[in-house]
This record gives C-alpha cells, sequence and structure tokens, in this order.
C-alpha cells in the first residue's frame, strides 16, 4: 500500500505552507492529529485532510500578486 507524502507517524499529518504566502500564514506548516491509530485508517484520513488544508490555503494565494515563475540563474 503506498504511502502519502502529508502523512507523518503515529497519525498525524503535516502540510508545508507554500513558499510565496509563507509571508501573510502564521505558520510555516499545517500539523494536526487524524485521532487514529491504524495505517488504512490515517491513509484515507489523510487525503481528505490533505484537500481541506489546500482549500484553506488557495484563497489565500489567489489574493497574492503573482510575479510570474522563478528565474534559475547560475
Amino acid at each position: 500500500m503506498p504511502g502519502h507524502t502529508r502523512l507523518a507517524r503515529r497519525g498525524r499529518s503535516r502540510a508545508a505552507v507554500p513558499q510565496d504566502i509563507k509571508s501573510s500564514h502564521p505558520k510555516a506548516e499545517e500539523t494536526f492529529s487524524l485521532k487514529t491509530k491504524d495505517y488504512a485508517d490515517a491513509l484515507r484520513l489523510v487525503r481528505l485532510t490533505a484537500a481541506e488544508v489546500d482549500g484553506r490555503l488557495l484563497p489565500t494565494a489567489a489574493r497574492l500578486p503573482w510575479s510570474g515563475p522563478a528565474l534559475l540563474t547560475n
């Protein structure tokens, strides 16, 4: 069974705040308990909560002016 990038140990979920909205967001990452020890339940819940967290962060990102893609320089 494949894992999820936001699933941490012991039924906790972690989601990093995107770089472009870190200045307007009070925390660098969102962490919360999934309230389960079962891996299968945690995997199901982390998918649901990841969509919820992304939905909360998306309006914040939409309010900020877009400066275009970052240019890589050597």
